[in-house]
């Protein structure tokens, strides 16, 4: 595979004027908004940065929960909410290597980059999950306490009615919005887990 084909199939990292203008006019389907080149400059310069999926996401959120007019900073708090979110449930994957291994930082760096940008955790983990060691007893300190129930609650859907979190990702409390379990994870789905594991042992 050749540099430019390569090159095609990659995410881009940073928006250009056409993405904004994309943006922008699923905006204007919400608040009729009338954008021209001087709107794509300064919008390109406030989230430029974000990737052009996470920024149309964010405008429909935005209008789905908001009646606000959508500006550059709402697109920015919602993508980089989104983006955290995505990430929390990266705590239940083994590491691809040790933490002492001399590759473990940037493998570790690559695969949180990917967990963020490609939704699934589970895809960003498949191939280095195959390759994983036991944590060491300093990683699994280092994670905190509930580290070890946390991860394996996680690896299984939480089956609590008004839940329902897919693998991966923390709970939250039922009724309650955005706001996770202190734990990360509902009594039920741990119990799921262990039945799970059981099952398969």
């Amino acid at each position: 595979m050749d540099r430019r084909t390569r090159h095609k199939h990659q995410r881009p990292r940073r928006m250009t004027e056409q993405h904004i203008l994309t943006v922008l006019a699923k905006a204007s389907a919400f608040d009729n908004r009338r954008p021209d080149a001087a709107a794509a400059a300064a919008w390109l310069e406030a989230i430029g940065d974000l990737p052009v999926e996470d920024a149309l996401e964010a405008v429909v959120e935005h209008y789905a929960t908001a009646t606000d007019y959508l500006r550059p900073g709402h697109i920015r708090a919602i993508v980089e909410r989104t983006r955290a979110d995505r990430l929390r449930g990266i705590d239940q994957v083994l590491p691809p290597a040790d933490p002492d291994a001399v590759d473990y930082g940037p493998q570790l760096k690559k695969l949180l980059a990917r967990a963020a940008d490609d939704r699934s955790v589970a895809t960003a983990i498949e191939a280095p999950r195959r390759r994983a060691t036991a944590p060491t007893a300093e990683y699994v300190a280092a994670r905190g306490p509930g580290y070890l129930a946390r991860r394996l609650a996680l690896a299984v859907p939480c089956p609590l009615e008004g839940c329902g979190r897919e693998t991966g990702r923390p709970c939250r409390v039922v009724g309650a919005g955005r706001r996770e379990v202190p734990t990360g994870y509902h009594p039920a789905r741990l119990e799921a887990a262990k039945e799970a594991m059981e099952a398969t042992a």
